[in-house]
Parts: structure tokens; C-alpha cells; sequence
């Protein structure tokens, strides 16, 4: 059975902060080249369906979050498929130690003159906050999740709004894709996320959306 619903995307604020019309949302895609690829859905989202964090502060990367309010339904299938909000409570974990994929069409190395077409994906271990803190001189903040790039293997220039989705079986997003260092992508240094469990009042404000559990 197929099922048709609405969906809000969540991202990076400061990839939505500067948008004149709006932007294609690219869905089941595999090659971002490939308009006719098998199960690809491409909507275009005007900027009044697009909600960024209204304290988002470009220069301390503080609240770097926004919500695009897909326009008409989707139809799931088996390159389309949700992702979990992480449920709401009166305390959350904080990851550290456990595994995450993180997801884009970013730069795959430092010597890389543009983005990919290919999307790309790589499984990652979740790090304390005051292990990731110290790399980046205060700019982390308990509303960021970071995540090891030990072996040179990160997120990079064009990954931004990317999704850090948890390895739970119920593909838990944990993060969007924030910041990361001016040295390079594979000199080790951590990525930095924002910590989707500090934005899920105003994720439900804004969107109606939240997750109870059972």
C-alpha cells in the first residue's frame, strides 16, 4: 500500500536565511543529475513555506534551523521514506557513543573543485559535546550535536541542512548538518550539528509536528 502525506523537511537555517523565490526539494534522489530517476519526486517550495528559526544569529551559528513546508503530498516508496522526530520528554539522551548516518551531496574530499552529484553517506560515532566544545573555541553549544571524523571522513562545503539520522531502526533524525572547520573536511576535526532535541517545541510550534511515542 502506498500512502500520500504531507511533510515538512528540516535544515539549516543558514541555507534558507538568503532565499528570493524558493527552492527545489529534491526527494528519493540518488543522482541530483537524474530528473528521471526511479521514485525521484522534485517540488518546488515557495519562501512563504519556509520558516526560519527567528533567532537564528549567522555570526555565533546559534538556532541554525528552518523548516520547508512541502506544498502537496508525497507518496512514500522505497526511496521515500520519513524520518523519526526523536520523542518528546522531560530529558534526552545525548548520543554520545552511539552510531549515526550523516547524508548529502557535499564536497567528497578537500581537493574537490565542486559538490557531487552522487549522494553520498557515511556511518559515524556520535562524541560528547565537551570533547567537540574545545575544537571550536566556544561556538558549540548544548543546542549542537558532534559527531567523530577520525580517518578524515566528515561532512563537508555543501552538506549543509543534511540530516544525522540515528542507526535505531526507526531512523531517529538527530541532527542537521551546521558547521565544520575553514582547514578542510579531512583534517579530522569534529562536525558540528544542530541538536534536533533542543528545537522540538518549536518544531511542533511551528509545524504541529511531534512525536509522543506509543
Amino acid at each position: 500500500m502506498r500512502i500520500s502525506v504531507a511533510l515538512v523537511i528540516i535544515t539549516a537555517a543558514h541555507c534558507t536565511d538568503s532565499l528570493t523565490t524558493g527552492v527545489d526539494v529534491y526527494l528519493g534522489t540518488h543522482d541530483r543529475t537524474n530528473a528521471s530517476e526511479k521514485g525521484q519526486q522534485i517540488v518546488f517550495v515557495e519562501t512563504k513555506n519556509v520558516i526560519v528559526h527567528e533567532n537564528w544569529i549567522a555570526d555565533t551559528i546559534t538556532n541554525d534551523i528552518s523548516l520547508i513546508k512541502l506544498p502537496v503530498p508525497i507518496e512514500f516508496n522505497e526511496f521515500i521514506q520519513p524520518a523519526s522526530l526523536p520523542e518528546k520528554s522531560n530529558s534526552y539522551e545525548t548520543y554520545t557513543g552511539e552510531s549515526a548516518i550523516a547524508s548529502g551531496w557535499g564536497k567528497i574530499s578537500d581537493s574537490a573543485t565542486a559538490v557531487t552529484d552522487i549522494l553520498q553517506y557515511i556511518d559515524v560515532p556520535i562524541m560528547s559535546n565537551s570533547g567537540c566544545s574545545p575544537w571550536y573555541l566556544g561556538l558549540v553549544a548544548e543546542t549542537n550535536i558532534c559527531i567523530k571524523t577520525t580517518g578524515g571522513t566528515s561532512t563537508c562545503n555543501g552538506d549543509s541542512g543534511g540530516p544525522l539520522v540515528l542507526k535505531d531502526g526507526k531512523n531517529t533524525l538527530i541532527g542537521a548538518t551546521s558547521f565544520g572547520i575553514a582547514f578542510g573536511c579531512e583534517v579530522g576535526w569534529p562536525g558540528v550539528f544542530t541538536r534536533i532535541t533542543s528545537y522540538l517545541d518549536w518544531i511542533e510550534e511551528k509545524s504541529g509536528l511531534a512525536n509522543y511515542g506509543n
